[in-house]
């Protein structure tokens, strides 16, 4: 929808990036848009994150673990590209 925005593209902002900061600007804006859900969904409105897509999507959920790790500096072995 309109004015949506995804958590998933906030997550690949964060895992694409090589400063630090802009990782964890992106996990605190998904933290701080999950609705009071403790999970993530599809997408959420620009200005109202309790208006969001797909109650159960669990995509943006394996990308925020992601960049936690990420973030952390945890790497899987063999994982490099």
């Amino acid at each position: 929808p309109e004015d949506y925005i995804w958590h998933m593209s906030l997550a690949m902002i964060g895992l694409t990036s090589q400063d630090k900061a802009v990782k964890k600007e992106m996990l605190d804006k998904m933290a701080a848009t999950d609705a009071g859900k403790n999970t993530l969904h599809e997408g959420f409105h620009k200005d109202d994150p309790g208006k969001y897509t797909r109650e159960w999507f669990s995509w943006p959920n394996m990308l925020f673990c992601e960049l936690m790790l990420e973030y952390y500096g945890y790497k899987l072995k063999g994982a490099e590209v």
